[in-house]
């Protein structure tokens, strides 16, 4: 009686282990069992022209393929090339990436939503997606100064500055010269800023930069061809005295709040690897004299 005892104690404890060949698993089975899911460990990201941008992503099954879809115009969940052609996007080590060398319409915050699918099993979150366009955010400001401050641009201050100099030295020199002023067309100008503030409007409705650099490529056609009269004019005050040179045609530039004709213009020089604009040894001058803050009229 003892030994039957003993052997039923023992019989007990092991089926209360899960031990013996009738014992059975308390586990949680394996992943094909599961629900599949998708978590987002970042919430929102920023995509520019020169910068990635990424999303950190995990999910409890390894044979996962992925879709994103992103908001667009008309708030509808679409393909992001159908959105912006220039972005793509791939996912590599638990990380989403988006990148791409150009956007095309306006900055934006839009939503995102990604997907993971497992055979007949999917899970997906949202996101927010900045799409910033840099060179559309430059555009729009360069074009605030043109619309805001026409005439700041128009009294081709650089240029004066020049011909003015050029003029005290023929004097000094006693050579009898005249400043010869280009005539502007008004009436052109502001009909191409009409146009621009119509471009601006179907920008911000969705239209691609496009439409507003073609615009802004007519006026600063026009002032260029207003500002490189006045060269020729300069010119003609150059040709008069050898100790003067002549100077090459130039063209309008943008940085930050102020314009130039002079500054990113590589017929008279270069910018530096940190950004700072050099003039060439021989245009020098030109700095000096378009330097308004030095108040300096040496050639």
């Amino acid at each position: 009686m003892k030994k039957l005892l003993t052997v039923i104690a023992l019989a007990s404890i092991l089926n209360g282990c899960g031990g013996g060949g009738g014992g059975s698993s308390t586990g949680t089975g394996d992943a094909s069992s599961q629900s599949l899911k998708l978590t987002l460990n970042d919430l929102s990201t920023q995509v520019s022209e020169e910068s990635e941008g990424t999303i950190r992503i995990s999910t409890n099954k390894s044979d996962v393929s992925y879709e994103l879809l992103v908001e667009d115009q008309s708030n509808k969940m679409v393909e992001l090339s159908s959105v912006e052609p220039g972005l793509s996007w791939s996912v590599d080590d638990g990380k989403l990436t988006i990148n791409g060398d150009s956007i095309n319409k306006s900055s934006r915050t839009v939503i995102a939503t990604i997907r993971a699918i497992s055979g007949d099993d999917s899970a997906e979150a949202t996101f927010n997606l900045e799409l910033k366009n840099t060179s559309l955010d430059k555009t729009i400001e360069k074009v605030g100064i043109y619309v805001n401050n026409p005439l700041g641009v128009m009294d081709l201050t650089e240029l004066n500055a020049i011909s003015d100099a050029y003029l005290k030295v023929l004097d000094l020199l006693g050579v009898s010269a005249s400043e010869l002023n280009p005539t502007f067309d008004s009436v052109r100008f502001n009909l191409s800023l009409s146009e621009i503030d119509s471009a601006l409007v179907e920008v911000s409705n969705g239209a691609d930069e496009d439409v507003l650099d073609a615009k802004v490529i007519l006026l600063e056609s026009q002032i260029n061809e207003y500002a490189n009269q006045k060269v020729e004019s300069i010119n003609a005050l150059a040709a008069m005295n050898n100790s003067l040179m002549t100077l090459p045609e130039v063209a309008i530039s943008f940085d930050g709040s102020k314009t130039s004709f002079f500054i990113g213009n590589s017929e008279y020089g270069s910018f530096t690897f940190d950004g700072v604009w050099q003039y060439s040894s021989e245009y020098q001058f030109v700095g000096r004299l378009t330097d308004l803050s030095q108040n300096n009229c040496s050639i």
